[in-house]
């Protein structure tokens, strides 16, 4: 799956309602300067279906980045010995709990 990723020219960060309780999570906001001199912000975001559930909001996260079949073949591999993905994934799993939890900004995920 693509990790779904934006910019843009001013500070974001946060849940976007958009066809309540539809909506967007905005995460792991990072500011840069462009070629150009100008400040902007690069994120993540996910799709929630329901951005008033938490559990929701981190599955969102998750599956940003995760599909299903990619989950089950990390636990599965993970329990056979061959953890390469593991690690990442549970890296990934703590992003999306604590942007949950309303932390964006990327500096201060860990």
């Amino acid at each position: 799956m693509k990790k779904q990723q934006g910019n843009s020219d001013i500070k974001c960060g946060g849940i976007i309602k958009y066809d309540y309780p539809r909506g967007q999570i905005i995460f792991n906001v990072e500011k840069y300067v462009d070629e150009e001199n100008n400040t902007k912000y690069r994120y993540d975001y996910a799709e929630c279906e329901n951005i008033l559930d938490r559990s929701k909001r981190i599955e969102a996260i998750i599956r940003s980045r995760y599909t299903q079949d990619e989950v089950e073949a990390i636990f599965a591999n993970h329990l056979a010995g061959k953890s390469d993905d593991y690690t990442e994934f549970q890296t990934w799993r703590s992003i999306a709990k604590q942007a949950a939890n309303g932390i964006y900004n990327k500096e201060d995920l860990t």
